[in-house]
């Protein structure tokens, strides 16, 4: 009978389901219904790490009937992390080992209390991607070269267009090589947010994007972060507002600083994307939806350059219209993860080549890649 009793109290309750599946706050919205309830695993857990709900995918995937606490499948360095996501309400991503495979794990603090977690699985690609990639980017160089003697020539608008193919190769080169390798050190330094955003609008003026405007933070604070993986995760975002908000969309770029973290935010006033659209970009977490030349090819590296600083990407819905992405770090490094794979990701460096020349060259016309 007291066993019974036992099992009475600890059963998921219903005002923790409605929360979970009925109101969840606009943050929460979007991870979890943008990823889709029934494709990735997710549970609602109470400070307590007890669950308080749980979709199906996550029933499927923990079969016991009986399961009502985490602590019975994650190991206890991830239970304290969950434990300091909801003490400190930030979100955070990590590798876990569930049932003999691995998932990256997102931890998503709820105004409520407690968190929801998603789980989707992880995988890594076993080829030489580096390896691979070295020729692309001997033949990139060399498009470059070729660039430069056509200008010397006299024929400016034909060293445009190639220059513009080299950068596009090389943006699909360094996308690639960041989600299927990693760094063996990031390289990371303290920056102040002020110089940080000055220098990435000196980058957009330099390639004369009228229609991106700059915010300035109205707090301005200290950030541990590598700066040119940053810096070219912002680009990426604004070149998808660019190229997919129509011929009039007008971006803004804004950071917002809080006690422990810095979000950026891109805004578009453009056509917007629907629900089925947010779903998938709110879900790309594997590598197949980062094919070369894939619509999503940016946000899988935008979402990888994320984690590396044990961070979030997430898209939103706004009182607004248009596309409007969210980016947040931790202010201060605090252990930074590098994913594991098979493979080095080897960031090569040029003075002549910017993070805006290569994320932005999908969006600029030729005449902007003449040189000055």
């Amino acid at each position: 009978m007291e066993k019974d009793t036992e099992r009475e109290h600890i059963l998921p309750n219903r005002e923790g389901e409605k929360v979970f599946l009925e109101q969840p706050p606009e943050v929460l919205q979007a991870i979890c219904l943008g990823l889709g309830g029934e494709q990735h695993p997710a549970v609602y857990v109470s400070r307590e790490l007890m669950v308080l709900a749980q979709n199906k995918a996550s029933k499927q995937l923990f079969a016991d009937a009986l399961f009502y606490s985490v602590e019975s499948f994650l190991s206890p360095d991830i239970r304290d992390l969950i434990r300091q996501c909801i003490e400190e309400h930030v979100e955070q991503e990590q590798l876990v080992f569930v049932d003999g495979k691995q998932w990256n794990l997102r931890i998503v603090p709820v105004e409520t209390g407690g968190a929801v977690l998603v789980f989707a699985a992880a995988q890594h690609q076993a080829v030489g991607v580096t390896a691979a990639t070295s020729d692309l980017r001997d033949r990139a160089a060399n498009l470059l070269l070729h660039a430069n003697r056509l200008d010397h020539l006299g024929q400016p608008e034909i060293a445009a267009e190639i220059r513009r193919e080299a950068y596009r190769m090389l943006r699909s080169i360094e996308h690639l090589e960041l989600l299927s390798g990693a760094p063996e050190d990031m390289m990371w330094g303290t920056h102040r947010l002020s110089t940080f955003i000055e220098e990435t609008r000196s980058q957009l003026e330099r390639q004369h994007m009228d229609n991106v405007t700059i915010d300035m933070p109205q707090h301005d604070a200290a950030i541990e972060a590598d700066a040119h993986l940053l810096r070219a995760a912002l680009m990426s975002l604004l070149s998808n507002s660019l190229r997919h908000g129509g011929e009039q969309v007008h971006v803004c770029l804004s950071a917002e600083v809080t006690d422990q973290s810095v979000t950026f935010r891109v805004d578009d006033d453009g056509v917007g994307i629907s629900d089925t659209a947010m779903q998938r970009m709110n879900g790309t977490w594997e590598l197949q939806d980062a094919l070369p030349g894939g619509w999503g090819l940016g946000i899988p590296y935008v979402r990888r350059i994320a984690v590396m600083h044990r961070g979030l990407l997430v898209y939103v819905r706004t009182a607004e219209a248009g596309t409007h992405a969210r980016l947040r770090i931790p202010l201060r490094r605090k252990d930074a993860e590098v994913l594991k794979s098979n493979d080095i990701y080897q960031r090569v460096f040029s003075n002549s080549i910017s993070e805006a020349d290569i994320e932005l060259s999908v969006v600029l016309d030729a005449p902007h890649f003449r040189r000055d």
